[in-house]
């Protein structure tokens, strides 16, 4: 492999930080580095079983696939937020065995680099990685670059090393066990007046905590204020009969000491009713836009400084209805809805599904791509709690989602475990299959992956073969 002179190398190295872009024109035809990172597998395929699908790409060539919008207002240079589905033609492109080191030589110099790394197998779906991030925004900016400009020990080496070990897991999923679900707790209230529990979110306490509860559309319009008295469904003024994005505002007077409260989130009315938990964090007594995702038709709100397993109500809000008490089965619109939330501020879990619509083309959803061909993620939450939401957007049927977490960044927090709940509704109308599941992952820690399972067209034979594990899972046959 051709070198220059050490000393050449090191008056690079010395002048990097005041080279203009034009002046790597000059670097990339006179310097050349070798790239070199270790690979940290996980997965029940076995690693000798996967290949690595490495790419290296100039940040100069691919500025369309950067969103700037992402970009904070102030602070070193941001080049934006990355979608792989527009990265163009690669400097490098190599398949090599998931070995526990990846080396790429004779790499010309340039401002910045990132490295997209996809894990290949044929028995189960891979990740992939992305390395040239700001380890905690996920931006790419002008010092999470691969750059040799910013590494003065390549005089000596010639080489660079990664800054951490590439992420890969290459797993096999199945349907999920029902011992591994978490059943839905209902709260024990007669909200009726009939004396008996009916399952449904109780009236506050005669003078709530809350001064502030609103419901908002993500543009900002005002669809709910129960600030001081409860707001009955509307079908008229709620959106009804499909998963929306929407967000909550509150104010809880009195808050000092006070850092989280949580949004009881019930769907469906009486008998039917589940509710489950979204935890968000208080700031100054506040809770500012806070997503929230509805899988469709009836549902009742309600703020809470008590999770719904434990909570006497006595610092609860007044409730938001959102649509009529219909008590008719109403088919939600997309296919499948996964909502993930964790009980950790300044954390990052990442809400992963591999598609498989039956082409044989593999449509991954995660963080650096949100937008797949059947699927798409809102979100990436790098800071804590979620929720990261994933919902079908074709409105085709009969696909397979394979549902999973990785524990991508504790950011250096002295307490870094985190327990992640998520909620997958699948709903398959055609085959008369209707699933909400949700599990709990316990004592989650930094880089661990968790497999929630499988929910696809398959499950109509667990329904037939095993009808106890199949209600038990939270799935039913509403036809």
């Amino acid at each position: 492999m051709k070198r220059v002179s050490l000393r050449t190398l090191g008056l690079l190295a010395v002048l990097g930080s005041a080279v203009t872009v034009a002046g790597c024109d000059l670097l990339t035809s006179a310097v050349r580095f070798d790239l070199r990172g270790t690979v940290a597998y996980s997965g029940n395929v076995p690693q000798e079983e996967v290949q690595l699908r490495v790419t290296l790409y100039r940040y100069l060539d691919n500025v369309e696939a950067l969103d700037t919008s992402a970009c904070p207002g102030a602070g070193e240079a941001c080049y934006g937020e990355l979608n792989v589905d527009l990265l163009g033609e690669p400097v490098v492109q190599t398949t090599v065995p998931a070995s526990n080191v990846v080396y790429l030589e004779g790499v010309k110099s340039d401002i910045g680099y990132f490295l997209v790394v996809e894990g290949v197998s044929t028995t189960g779906n891979c990740s992939s990685d992305v390395l040239g991030y700001d380890e905690t925004t996920k931006l790419v900016t002008r010092s999470s670059v691969i750059s040799p400009l910013d590494n003065p020990e390549l005089a000596l080496s010639g080489v660079i090393d990664l800054p951490r070990p590439i992420n890969i897991s290459c797993s096999t999923s199945d349907i999920p066990d029902e011992n591994d679900t978490d059943p839905i707790p209902v709260p024990d209230e007669d909200t009726d007046g009939d004396g008996e529990n009916d399952n449904n979110l109780p009236d506050p306490p005669a003078t709530p905590l809350w001064v502030l509860f609103e419901l908002r559309e993500k543009s900002g319009n005002l669809l709910a204020d129960a600030s001081t008295s409860n707001v009955a469904g509307d079908d008229a003024t709620r959106p009804c009969g499909e998963s929306i994005p929407l967000d909550v505002f509150g104010t809880l007077q009195n808050a000092d000491g006070i850092d989280q409260a949580y949004i009881h989130i019930q769907e469906g009315f009486g008998a039917v009713a589940i509710v489950r938990d979204q935890i968000v964090p208080l700031v100054d007594g506040r809770i500012d836009a806070q997503t929230i995702q509805l899988s469709g038709g009836y549902a009742r709100l309600q703020l809470d400084l008590a999770p719904i397993a434990t909570t006497d109500f006595q610092g609860a809000s007044h409730v938001i209805e959102v649509c009529g008490q219909g008590s008719d089965f109403d088919w939600p619109t997309q296919e499948f809805l996964m909502v993930t939330s964790w009980d950790t501020n300044d954390t990052d879990v990442d809400s992963h599904v591999w598609v498989d619509d039956g082409t044989g083309a593999e449509d991954h959803i995660w963080y650096a791509r949100k937008q797949g061909n059947n699927a798409e993620l809102d979100v990436d939450d790098v800071d804590g709690y979620g929720p990261e939401t994933i919902t079908s957007n074709n409105g085709r049927t009969g696909l397979t989602y394979d549902v999973r977490l990785h524990y991508y960044s504790d950011h250096g927090n002295s307490s870094p475990q985190t327990n992640p709940t998520v909620r997958v509704i699948y709903a398959n109308e055609s085959a008369n299959v209707f699933c909400d599941v949700t599990r709990t992952v316990p004592n989650f820690l930094d880089g661990d992956w968790a497999n929630i399972g499988v929910f696809g067209p398959n499950l109509v034979d667990l329904a037939a073969s095993n009808p106890a594990s199949f209600t038990a899972l939270g799935c039913h046959q509403p036809e």
